[in-house]
């Protein structure tokens, strides 16, 4: 009981004084122990989802924003007014409980099976565009995460910080223990297969953890603490009072959860969402290497640096080493150099991209263009003023199958195009592999000019004299510019697709009567035909250069127009005898096609001048023979 002394105006007072205190904090908090949860997300195209893409972001939030726009976002939460403007379009009540979802994340899991289940889940192939991967997160709780009472479970507010990570890993079509098993499942098997919580995850610490994480816990709040409207303002007095002594006394503890949480209102008192204030776009080298297709490298890898190109948080040194791998295994008698490592991280995941892109790129060369059996350079020089020169300009071509010097010209004016064909005998081959040459020098003997289209209106100048004498003799030869080749530089017509030379080889079958006494002939595409022989005997074989001038009224063919082999013949006997039946076996494996290497079927001669045999071409069939 109250003294008597008391006024009606003193119990007033504090009356509102309690009315105050009981509306500043509705429900009681306190916090649990620390443990940890999991978090599953899915990667999209643009390397959303990854730990890099998160750690450049400071964090896992549903907010992510450059400074100016971070500004506006903080402003737009402030001025929600749950209780006035009920008309506005959309209602501040919708747009109180939207802005609610944008900066809470939810879904966070407590047993790791039911994250894995989760992770199956979003990449299930058996689903409409499944992610080709998914992102398993683990972490520690921190009083901005909200433990709810079941079924609602545990939701943080303003997202994650990097540093309460505590490790990652992923899981795709190709993660051992669900390789061997996603391609036979059907849609009656169940949503998620046993197999999936047996799944062999790789998992990669996170080296930024920041320890200090596993001093706190997760808020428990009682259930419904969000039913009403006033949302986003109730979720900034959450974060005041759990970095408040209400919910942690001890001052330095206190000190130590604002620095980690970023977030204190005695410094800043309008301190407001998002939570994460330090956003910076994922570096295009590491997104490069996120979005890379790693099937398609055949070499050991270590598990640890494969998870972090994946991952897009690769190191400097992990970068380094898989480049030194790639380019050794490329080449090994030409390692990179021992102790040699590019210090900045950009630098060297650089390199290392510029080494995939080189792998894939030989990936794209068509089988049939492995190997060249002729060189020819077009070369050409700028056609502005003082491009030309009195010098005489050549160069080389150099690396494992050997060195070719070739000659340009004497004394080019500006403009100057010439192709130049290289001798092959200078590779002391008849043919060579397309990495067999890897650099390319341009020499001269003399004064300025400029080089183009081998490197664009770059100019080159030989040593100057110190006497206008010296001008009237040659300069010793040197080498003025030098581009280094990889078999990606090779330009093709896909897939190699024009024929300079075609040669044939025809057979005729061994069974009995497989011979013919008719005039056989052959056509390619819509070319005239071919004449192989008048009476052909069994096991007969007949074979030659086609005259493409001749054939196809052209020194080259393109593949593509010979979509067709037909096969005739013209009676060489009377009409009555209606021709005979022969032997057609096979056109063998000859220079590139090879699809009608065994045919050995029956022909006869067809009225109305018909083919007696005809054999549709792709220009693949034509690259079988590598």
């Amino acid at each position: 009981m109250l003294s008597s002394w008391a006024s009606p105006a003193t119990w007033l007072a504090i009356f509102m004084a309690l009315l105050i205190v009981v509306e500043a904090n509705p429900f009681p908090i306190s916090m649990e122990a620390s443990k940890k949860l999991y978090l599953v997300v899915s990667e999209e195209v643009n390397g959303e989802g990854t730990p890099g893409y998160y750690r450049a972001n400071g964090g896992i939030s549903n907010i992510r924003l450059g400074e100016a726009e971070l500004l506006a976002e903080t402003r737009r939460l402030q001025n929600i007014r749950v209780h006035d403007h009920e008309n506005a379009v959309p209602p501040p009540r919708d747009a109180d409980m939207k802005a609610l979802m944008d900066i809470t994340v939810s879904f966070l899991i407590e047993e790791r099976d039911a994250a894995l289940r989760q992770a199956w889940q979003e990449i299930d192939p058996r689903h409409g565009n499944p992610a080709r991967r998914a992102w398993i997160f683990e972490l520690r709780t921190s009083p901005n995460i909200l433990m709810r009472p079941p079924p609602n479970g545990y939701l943080a507010l303003g997202g994650l910080h990097w540093s309460q990570i505590t490790r990652f890993s992923e899981m795709s079509l190709s993660t051992p223990g669900i390789s061997e098993h996603q391609g036979a499942l059907t849609d009656e098997d169940a949503t998620v297969p046993r197999f999936v919580t047996s799944a062999q995850l790789s998992w990669m610490p996170n080296p930024e953890f920041d320890m200090a994480w596993e001093g706190f816990g997760a808020t428990i709040v009682p259930n419904g603490v969000f039913n009403n409207p006033g949302r986003v303002q109730l979720a900034r007095d959450l974060m005041r009072r759990v970095t408040s002594a209400e919910l942690v006394p001890d001052a330095n503890n206190r000190g130590i959860l604002r620095r980690l949480l970023d977030w204190d209102t005695d410094r800043e008192r309008e301190r407001n969402f998002p939570l994460l204030r330090r956003a910076q776009p994922l570096r295009l080298d590491a997104l490069s290497l996120i979005q890379f297709n790693w099937s398609h490298v055949s070499i050991p890898i270590p598990p640890s640096a494969q998870m972090a190109l994946l991952a897009g948080v690769a190191s400097a040194s992990q970068c380094w080493d898989v480049a030194r791998r790639l380019r050794f295994y490329q080449d090994p008698r030409n390692p990179p150099p021992v102790g040699k490592r590019a210090n900045e991280e950009e630098e060297a995941c650089k390199g290392l991209l510029g080494v995939l892109e080189e792998i894939e790129a030989n990936r794209s060369i068509p089988k049939g263009c492995r190997k060249i059996k002729n060189i020819e350079l077009n070369i050409g020089l700028s056609d502005k003023l003082l491009a030309g020169t009195w010098d005489t300009v050549g160069g080389t071509l150099e690396g494992p199958a050997g060195k070719a010097e070739f000659t340009f010209a004497e004394a080019p004016d500006a403009g100057t195009r010439r192709t130049v064909r290289i001798n092959m005998k200078s590779f002391k081959s008849e043919e060579i592999d397309i990495g067999g040459i890897d650099k390319m020098t341009i020499n001269a003997a003399g004064e300025f000019w400029t080089l183009n289209n081998i490197k664009n209106d770059e100019a080159y100048r030989h040593p100057g004299k110190d006497s206008i004498f010296d001008w009237l003799g040659r300069y010793e030869t040197k080498t003025v510019g030098t581009l280094n080749l990889s078999p990606s530089d090779w330009s093709f017509t896909p897939p190699c697709l024009a024929i300079k030379n075609l040669e044939y080889h025809f057979k005729v079958g061994d069974s009995s009567f497989g011979g013919t006494y008719d005039k056989v002939n052959f056509a390619l595409g819509e070319g005239k035909r071919v004449d192989l022989a008048t009476g052909l005997d069994k096991n007969d074989h007949k074979e030659g250069t086609i005259d493409l001038k001749a054939v196809f009224n052209k020194n080259t063919v393109d593949i593509r127009d010979l979509k067709k082999l037909t096969i005739g013949d013209e009676l060489a006997g009377p009409a009555l005898l209606n021709g005979d039946e022969w032997n057609f076996r096979d056109i063998p494996k000859k220079v590139e096609m090879r699809k009608f290497e065994l045919v050995n079927q029956i022909v006869k001669h067809k009225d109305n001048n018909e083919p007696v045999w005809t054999g549709n071409m792709i220009p693949q069939n034509w690259l079988e023979v590598m």
